[in-house]
Formats: C-alpha cells, structure tokens, sequence
C-alpha cells in the first residue's frame, strides 16, 4: 500500500495498516512527517516546550517506529493506474523513483490561496475534499 502525504492523517494511516500486516510506503515533499499542522525544520530544536511540537514529535517516533518505508523529499509528480497496480512517479534527492502498490490513500492535506478577491481560502488537493 502506498501513502501519498506524512501528515496527521497520512502518518496515521501508514501506522495502522502496518499494524495490520500491510507492506507500506509513504511519500511526501518535505524532509519530515507532520504536515502543515505540525511542520518542523529538521535539525532546528524549538526554544520552548510548545504542545504541537510534542504532539508532531510523538506522531513522527510512532511512524519511524512502524515497519514503513518512507521517503521523504520525495515529489510525487505523477500517478496513474496500471491494470490494478498504482504507479506513483516522483523525484527525491537520489533522483526518479517510481512506486507501486495495490492500494493508495491520498492524504495531502489542504492548501490555502489568496483568490482574486483577496480572500484567503481552502481548496480541494486530488484526493480529498476541503470546505471553501
């Protein structure tokens, strides 16, 4: 099974099936897991105890812990299905990987965009649905 996103619920994700015997793979764009709720700059320790860094840490211990393989720095570019096997293209640090697996969860969260009207607003990511 492949993971597209390291955030809250990707990470989530990837530790449940791998506690249910699944061999699984997560993808993501930045250098860690966390997402945008609980984004870090690996190697930068935060001055004070902040709940959401300790929340973030714990959530990237349990996956580390998981028997998952992740690839972090990893840009998915393109995904498509081949017979009933997902193909995930992306580009990390070591150059093109490429993917598969029989199952895929889409967890990339939500990205926010100042529109023409200069309203800041939620959009929709392939793979999930968000309020606007």
């Amino acid at each position: 099974m492949a993971v597209l996103g390291a955030g809250p619920a990707g990470a989530a994700a990837a530790i449940e099936a791998a506690e249910l015997g699944l061999l699984v793979t997560v993808l993501d764009e930045q250098l860690a897991a966390g997402g945008q709720v609980y984004r870090i700059a690996p190697g930068i320790a935060s001055k004070h105890a902040d709940p959401d860094r300790a929340e973030g840490d714990r959530l990237r211990s349990m996956l580390a812990a998981a028997n998952v393989d992740c690839y972090f720095g990893h840009r998915v570019w393109h995904v498509e299905r081949l017979g009933d096997v997902w193909h995930l293209h992306s580009l990390g640090p070591d150059g093109p990987r490429t993917t598969r697996a029989n199952a895929l969860i889409v967890a990339t969260g939500a990205q926010f965009l100042i529109d023409s009207e200069s309203r800041l607003r939620a959009t929709s990511r392939p793979g999930g649905a968000h309020a606007h």
